[in-house]
C-alpha cells in the first residue's frame, strides 16, 4: 500500500469509527425518548379509560346495551394500548441494552506490539484491523437500529390508540 493513500485511508477509517459511536449514542437517545413517551401515553390512555368508564356507568341506567358496547370498545382499545406498550418496552430494552462492540486491543498491547515498528507498517495493520471492526460493529448497530425502529412503530400505534380513545369519548359527549 502506498504511504500517501495509507494516511488518507487511515483518517477515513478513524472518521468512520467516530461516526459509529455517534450513531450508537443517537440510537440510545431515541430508545430512551420512545420509552419515556410511551409511558406518558399509556398513563394518558389509562386516565381516559377510567373517566370514560366512570361516566358511562352513570349513563348505564338510560341505555345499558349501548353503554356496554362502548365499554367493550374503550376497554379493547385500552388493552391494545397496554399490549403495544409492553412490546415497545421490550423493543426499547433490546435497542438500549449494553452491547459488546468490537474494539482495538488494550493500549498496553498496542504499545508492546507496535512501538518499535515503522509508522507506515503500524498504520497498515491498524487500517486493516479497524476496517474489520467497523464492518462487524455495523451489524451490531444495525440490529440496535432495527429494535429502535420497532419501538418507534409501537409508539405511533399507541398514539393512534390514544387518539381513538379520545374520539370515542368525544362521540359519547364526554370531556377528555
Amino acid at each position: 500500500m502506498r504511504v500517501s493513500s495509507l494516511s488518507i485511508i487511515y483518517d477515513l477509517v478513524q472518521q468512520r469509527v467516530t461516526a459509529q459511536y455517534e450513531r450508537i449514542n443517537s440510537l440510545d437517545t431515541k430508545a430512551g425518548f420512545v420509552l419515556g413517551s410511551a409511558t406518558l401515553l399509556t398513563g394518558g390512555i389509562s386516565a381516559l379509560q377510567q373517566v370514560a368508564i366512570t361516566t358511562m356507568t352513570d349513563l348505564n341506567s338510560k341505555d345499558p346495551s349501548t353503554v356496554a358496547q362502548w365499554k367493550i370498545g374503550i376497554g379493547g382499545a385500552s388493552l391494545l394500548a397496554v399490549l403495544f406498550y409492553l412490546v415497545l418496552v421490550f423493543a426499547s430494552i433490546q435497542a438500549y441494552k449494553i452491547r459488546k462492540y468490537n474494539a482495538l486491543s488494550r493500549v498496553r498491547t498496542l504499545i508492546d506490539k507496535y512501538y518499535e515498528n515503522e509508522e507506515v507498517d503500524t498504520k497498515e495493520v491498524l487500517v486493516d484491523t479497524l476496517a474489520t471492526l467497523v464492518e462487524e460493529n455495523d451489524q451490531i448497530i444495525d440490529r440496535k437500529a432495527l429494535w429502535t425502529q420497532r419501538a418507534i412503530s409501537c409508539l405511533m400505534i399507541e398514539a393512534i390508540l390514544l387518539a381513538i380513545l379520545t374520539m370515542l369519548q368525544l362521540a359519547l359527549g364526554l370531556q377528555p
